[in-house]
């Protein structure tokens, strides 16, 4: 009875209980998108979105992930499909072919949206083209390879950990596209240590810079102290040369100058 009644208030509860998982698997989701929100902003040498901002944007950009990356898998899947309808090694060929840039572009268009939409700046299509191009092709050359590897290598082991290790080289030829944007574009130099050590160079560099800045300045407050002393002591004997025109007059030599001289 007490398990009858549970099935059937979680049966009542289920449109709640799935609206729910939606928006937690979204969120999580989003994750990536503010990951790569994040590697862009240090390649870009950009500052960081807000809290809200930044998801907002991940999970609009989930959205549109999720329908190029289905329309991707369609493109290059239809031609296989259709291959055993035709007749002719020429027709197979060139519908392999059709395959392969139907694939391309919509690869394209996928790193285009991240590359213009992702940066917190306002990114033209001459300065993001480049970079989406080589990793669109990248990434086709890595669909056709990966599922080989997968066979040859990885049969025994399960579909998660097969997307994990897709995801994580889609990562990286995600970041090698926007490295070639942002060097031959923006002319952001890539860093020559890791980041937290070129952090610490930068630092370092500044602070001892900060030292000889403040000692330069204590050298030149010194200098001017004694520079206003002497200017002081001359103004002094003027006015005692002034008072007693008739005796001997001061020299209006410095002290430090007439100290040298005896």
């Amino acid at each position: 009875m007490v398990v009858d009644l549970a099935f059937n208030k979680l049966s009542k509860d289920a449109g709640v209980i799935l609206v729910i998982g939606i928006l937690f698997a979204m969120i999580s989701s989003s994750r990536l998108f503010v990951s790569i929100d994040k590697t862009l902003t240090i390649i870009y040498r950009l500052h960081e979105r807000s809290f809200l901002r930044q998801y907002l944007m991940a999970i609009a950009l989930l959205l549109a992930f999720i329908i190029i990356f289905i329309l991707m898998l369609v493109a290059g899947s239809v031609p296989s499909a259709l291959m055993n309808t035709v007749r002719g090694d020429a027709a197979r060929f060139g519908l392999f072919i059709a395959g392969i840039l139907m694939s391309l572009s919509i690869s394209f268009g996928l790193f285009q949206m991240i590359y213009r939409l992702t940066p917190n700046k306002k990114m033209s299509l001459k300065k993001t083209w480049c970079g989406a191009l080589i990793a669109a092709i990248i990434l086709e050359l890595f669909i056709i390879l990966f599922p080989l590897y997968v066979r040859k290598f990885m049969s025994q082991i399960g579909f998660a950990v097969i997307l994990i290790i897709f995801f994580y080289y889609f990562a990286i030829i995600l970041i090698f596209g926007a490295q070639i944007n942002s060097y031959f574009f923006e002319n952001n130099f890539a860093l020559n240590d890791t980041l937290g050590t070129s952090v610490s160079q930068i630092y370092q560099e500044h602070h001892d810079e900060n030292i000889t800045n403040s000692s330069f300045n204590e050298n030149n407050n010194q200098q001017d102290l004694s520079n206003n002393n002497e200017h002081n002591q001359m103004n002094n004997v003027r006015c005692i040369n002034k008072l007693w025109p008739f005796k001997r007059r001061y020299s209006i030599e410095p002290l430090s100058q007439s100290n040298n001289s005896t």
